[in-house]
């Protein structure tokens, strides 16, 4: 028996105040006994059509709100809804139908042209987007939804001055909406105007305190500004509100780490890593931490979980670190280079468009053209070695390029710019677009300094790039790469042929040293060597810490042991975290000696300060296995010779070959059981500490000659050019 229209209503006024108090399967319940009685109750159907749509059962809301609309096929409301419920399972595109049908039954339907500028936003298709929201408000100029959204359009655009001007308009029409000052905030910060992203931040938590992300954003911005207590007491807030924002724990193991306090940000950054798994960001910066230990063998692990996860920046560090670790099989270091390498061009929309660009042609008749790629072309190691090069080309037969991979500019780069024929910057460029403008200028030879360092460019060296592609000067190992060329090397560094099987490059070697030193204008006073009036001997490294290995440290620490009341002086070629510090003052102390017999120097800003230090030292000790090469000229420039263990791969031959070319081979030992014996037999002949002797040798000598080795250089590009 059907019950009458007033018990009916009864229960349809039951229903909407248990689907209001959010009892949702009661309401459900009682829908559906009404629907019994009454199949085509219009309100009850599209009442069950929402609540189905909250419980998740959407294959029901669609199928009742179809049935709805076959009751009243012009309810423009049922149509909206429904492209709600298409929009909710991620069909944008018949979400966006239906909104366009609600709006063609009521041109006036606020709700569905913001629906249909936000679904066009979340396709991408902001023109259409902003579009559907500009109609919206002909209709309603005060509608809070959709100013709300067009100014989260625009924010997306990063047009921030028109979304600033839509915040700032919907908080006059609704100034209690948190998230619209967080959303305020947020433009400011990317318009640099801190003080009033603060504002609106701190305003976004006194309306609502436990708005985690606004506690967040409120972090950022005070990092930012370098306020570090002021951001970790907001970052620490925020994971009191919501401890599984991972983004927190990154950014604040960030400012732990530059803070020095190392284990605290691995924590954060492993409670990240638990709460984003595939995060390939977080498990790189996990390698950051650790390698800043130099423990190599722990941080490739994160390194490799975060190639894995498709990190490419990984890839050089992993790479890079190989070269510190002692005892690696040679094997192993040059196969790990061949199969990440290729990792970095594996960028298929960057292959399809690659070959559009118009190349510059050059004539028979014209110079030949040599490009150089770099992120080093300022104060830098590299730049020692460079600029002799860039002066000194022979600019009636040679074309220079200087392609600048940094934003940095100082009195070298001003130099360089000079130097060059063309110097460009690139820093800001895609990898695709950066490789068109390399190609354009139709290069006979391309040549990248950095190898896997920091600011290299290496996924832009594809095919067709220039005629020749080399690497030079900036990493002590191959690229792995298959479209680079050749590398540059010399017969000490790389002896034939047991070397040539670790490259992937075509080997060009030197018979003198690979590269050419460029002395300060003005080099420091010597002083004479402390040995000399002193009763001990003063041992020093002033190489970069990454490169100090616990064998080196055991070993090191028997030569102060062998030589009585001996000191050693460490100074960092960067700045050291106390981290490092630690870590090797822990190795030498576990090796059995005294902390006051070592001194630790912080980074010098001022090379000729930085040079003075060696007036301090008798004999500098090179590290190993990756030895120094600009410490190791700045050294011999000082007058302070240069002890180093000779290795089998090229890292480690940098200064043996130096020593060699200088005639200095008893400073060169070729195994670790023989270093002290030999060490004592030269410190033992006093005609060893003659300062004057090793600066004039140096600066006299062909490795300080810019323009024979250019000229040496250029010979060999030409052979290069006319073989191939």
């Amino acid at each position: 028996m059907k019950e009458d229209k007033g018990i009916i209503d009864k229960y349809f006024v039951v229903a909407v105040e248990y689907q209001q108090a959010g009892n949702l399967p009661m309401a459900m319940s009682i829908y559906r006994q009404i629907l019994l009685d009454q199949p085509n109750h219009a309100a009850s159907i599209g009442n069950l059509a929402i609540v189905a749509k909250q419980l998740g059962n959407y294959d029901l809301a669609i199928k009742l709100l179809n049935k709805l609309i076959q009751l009243n096929p012009n309810d423009s409301n049922s149509y909206n809804t429904l492209g709600n419920v298409y929009y909710e399972i991620g069909n944008r595109e018949i979400a966006i139908d239906y909104y366009k049908r609600a709006i063609k039954l009521d041109s006036a339907f606020i709700s569905a042209y913001n629906n249909l500028g936000i679904a066009f936003q979340e396709i991408g298709d902001m023109d259409q987007a902003v579009s559907y929201l500009r109609n919206g408000l002909n209709y309603d100029s005060q509608s809070t939804s959709i100013i709300f959204s067009l100014a989260n359009v625009y924010y997306q655009l990063a047009d921030f001055n028109s979304a600033v001007r839509y915040y700032q308009e919907f908080i006059q029409l609704d100034p209690k909406h948190s998230k619209a000052y967080s959303n305020l905030a947020l433009c400011f910060k990317a318009l640099n105007k801190n003080d009033l992203a603060i504002q609106n931040l701190k305003q976004a938590i006194k309306m609502e305190p436990n708005s985690a992300n606004a506690h967040y954003n409120l972090g950022n911005v005070y990092q930012e500004l370098g306020q570090n207590r002021m951001a970790i007491e907001k970052y620490q807030r925020a994971i009191q509100i919501n401890p599984n924002l991972s983004q927190v724990h990154i950014n604040l193991a960030k400012i732990l780490g530059d803070l020095q306090q190392h284990e605290k940000a691995v924590q954060y950054l492993k409670k990240a890593a638990q709460l984003s798994p595939n995060d390939a960001d977080i498990h790189y910066n996990l390698g950051n931490l650790v390698s800043k230990t130099l423990d190599y063998r722990k941080s490739s692990r994160f390194y490799q979980i975060a190639i894995r996860l498709g990190s490419r920046q990984a890839i050089h560090n992993y790479l890079m670190d190989l070269n510190y670790v002692a005892d690696l099989d040679p094997y192993f270091i040059f196969d790990e280079h061949q199969v990440n390498a290729k990792k970095l061009q594996t960028n298929l929309d960057f292959d399809s468009c690659q070959h559009s660009s118009v190349s510059i042609k050059t004539s028979k008749n014209q110079r030949i053209r040599v490009g150089y790629l770099s992120s080093d072309f300022r104060e830098h190691s590299v730049s020692y070695f460079f600029q002799s090069i860039i002066k000194n080309h022979d600019n009636k037969k040679f074309e220079t390029f200087c392609f600048y991979n940094s934003d940095v500019e100082d009195q070298v780069t001003r130099k360089i710019r000079n130097w060059s024929d063309h110097f460009i910057s690139i820093h800001e460029l895609s990898d695709f677009v950066a490789f068109q403008e390399i190609k354009k200028w139709d290069l006979n030879f391309l040549i990248e300094l950095n190898g896997h360092t920091n600011g290299n460019r290496l996924s832009i060296l594809r095919s067709g790039i220039a005629d020749s592609v080399l690497s030079w000067i900036g990493y002590p190992n191959t690229t792995g790469l298959n479209s680079v060329d050749y590398k540059i090397s010399d017969t000490y560094c790389d002896p034939r042929p047991s070397a040539d099987q670790f490259y992937s490059e075509e080997l060009i070697r030197f018979d003198r040293f690979f590269m050419v030193y460029e002395p300060p204008p003005i080099l420091p006073t010597i002083k004479p060597s402390p040995y000399l009036n002193n009763d001990y001997l003063t041992f020093g490294s002033l190489n970069n810490f990454k490169k100090i290995t616990p064998d080196m440290i055991h070993l090191w620490a028997e030569v102060l042991l062998n030589f009585p009341d001996s000191r050693m002086i460490l100074k960092n070629s960067n700045q050291p975290s106390q981290k490092q510090k630690d870590v090797v003052l822990q190795s030498f102390k576990q090796s059995g000696l005294e902390e006051k017999r070592l001194e630790f120097i912080d980074r010098l800003d001022d090379h000729e300060d930085h040079l003075s230090v060696y007036n301090s030292i008798d004999v500098s000790l090179d590290t190993h296995p990756y030895s120094g090469t600009t410490t190791t000229f700045e050294s011999l420039a000082m007058g302070v010779p240069v002890f180093t263990l000779v290795g089998q791969l090229h890292a480690s031959r940098v200064t043996a070959s130096i020593l060699h070319q200088l005639g200095l081979s008893d400073f060169v030992v070729k195994n670790k059981k023989d270093y002290i014996f030999q060490l004592k037999s030269i410190v033992e002949d006093k005609n060893n500490f003659s300062r004057d002797y090793y600066r004039q040798h140096l600066l006299k000598s062909h490795l300080c000659d810019g323009p024979s080795f250019t000229k040496e250089l250029e010979k060999k590009l030409d052979h290069i050019r006319s073989t191939e």
